[in-house]
């Protein structure tokens, strides 16, 4: 998989060699997939989860910018992993899996993407926690989405962000 990211990576850029480039079993290349994924589910990022984690790597690159949070209520960005159920190598999908949880990943994925880490004992310094990082006060108005209702509505969701937003 490693090779493959790199590959499209390298595809995205026009082969061009970046000097800070990655090189074999780079824990950037995971952190590169995970942002690649978050801006391909539906060629959007919403949620103000996402759009805080877009401002950290807006800021990252010199980008003068803030995020808030809406006093109406924060929705939840949840990132799920599978291993399916007729994986070839499922040895290799927990492996990759336990690796994504190791304290020092999440502790990179914090630096690199602005992920807040989601295993407990992973230390992020005070000044990057204050720009990833909710408030108690935010914290108390994250809210779960219905999501019965996203899948009842996806298609009619997409269908109007196609038609009207994004026209």
């Amino acid at each position: 998989m490693l090779e493959s990211l790199r590959n499209f990576i390298s595809d995205l850029t026009g082969g061009a060699k970046h000097p800070g480039r990655f090189e074999e079993n780079d824990y950037r290349l995971a952190a590169a997939a995970l942002m690649i994924h978050a801006c391909t589910v539906d060629g959007t990022m919403t949620g103000t989860e996402r759009e805080k984690l877009r401002a950290v790597q807006w800021q990252n690159a010199g980008i003068s910018v803030e995020s808030a949070a809406p006093a109406e209520g924060v929705p939840m960005y949840v990132s799920g992993f599978v291993i399916p159920k007729n994986a070839p190598n499922k040895e290799g999908g927990y492996a990759y899996m336990n690796a994504m949880l190791e304290k020092s990943a999440q502790e990179n994925f914090a630096i690199d993407m602005g992920y807040n880490p989601t295993v407990t004992g992973a230390t992020v310094a005070p000044d990057l926690q204050k720009r990833i990082g909710f408030t108690p006060e935010e914290q108390s108005r994250l809210v779960d989405l219905d999501y019965g209702y996203l899948a009842k509505n996806d298609a009619a969701m997409k269908e109007w962000w196609d038609k009207v937003f994004k026209a």
